[in-house]
């Protein structure tokens, strides 16, 4: 599904932030990228979303060479990857509804084929009272932004196969909250909201499951990007 092979990346006359990348993602896989802060993580994801050309080697999309793409046919191949950005990627003068619907309609689909489908997800996240309210005035947090921006990058991989998730689970945020304090506590695992809300579904998942099973989760996320909110000021924890 995706190919890299011997891709070298550098920024100007700089050193090569990437060297000799050579990988396969296949079709139903899980993967996950870490490293430290300047390792590369956003340029590589940069990379198969064709934001950026490499400085050498060859990256195949979905059987087909990026470097032999033209311009008409990448967004064609972007359609197939769902991306969920740190920061915003809304229309401002588009509703919550029809931000989330974006993404069908420029497949062509007509509102008659999805609006249930939109209206059961935004439900579900929390914001079937918001469907008609624009970006700029839902709050970043409980009910805001990148819940919109998960809810629509969630409709566009087609690659996505239900037969490998048993269940989907939502959890309250501040118990996530709760669980990152806990563990930067008595764990000494630094780390954010993601990775809190991580550790408490693996708990839930485990408990269910009862002695005798295995269960593993990812610390996905670190707190110092946490340190300018409320995250480690609150007395709750």
């Amino acid at each position: 599904m995706i190919d890299f092979e011997n891709v070298g990346l550098r920024y100007g006359l700089g050193r090569e932030v990437l060297s000799d990348m050579t990988f396969r993602i296949n079709p139903g896989s899980f993967q996950f990228l870490t490293g430290s802060s300047g390792a590369g993580k956003t340029s590589l994801l940069r990379l198969m979303l064709m934001a950026i050309d490499p400085s050498r080697g060859r990256i195949r999309l979905f059987g087909k060479e990026t470097s032999q793409l033209s311009k008409r046919e990448m967004p064609f191949i972007r359609r197939k990857l769902g991306v969920v950005f740190q920061d915003f990627r809304l229309l401002d003068h588009l509703t919550t509804y029809e931000n989330v619907a974006l993404p069908l309609r420029v497949q062509g689909k007509t509102d008659a084929s999805y609006r249930s489908d939109v209206t059961d997800l935004l439900q579900w996240v929390g914001l079937g009272e918001r469907v008609h309210a624009h970006p700029p005035v839902l709050s970043g947090g409980n009910a805001g932004s990148h819940r919109i921006d998960g809810t629509a990058a969630g409709f566009v991989p087609p690659q996505f196969d239900r037969a490998i998730v048993t269940d989907v689970m939502a959890l309250p945020e501040e118990e996530a909250r709760q669980m990152a304090r806990r563990l930067a506590r008595d764990e000494g695992i630094f780390a954010g909201t993601s990775t809190g809300m991580n550790v408490l579904a693996a708990l839930r998942i485990a408990s269910n499951l009862g002695p005798g099973h295995v269960v593993a989760t990812v610390a996905c996320d670190t707190g110092f990007k946490y340190l300018n909110g409320d995250l480690y000021q609150s007395s709750n924890g």
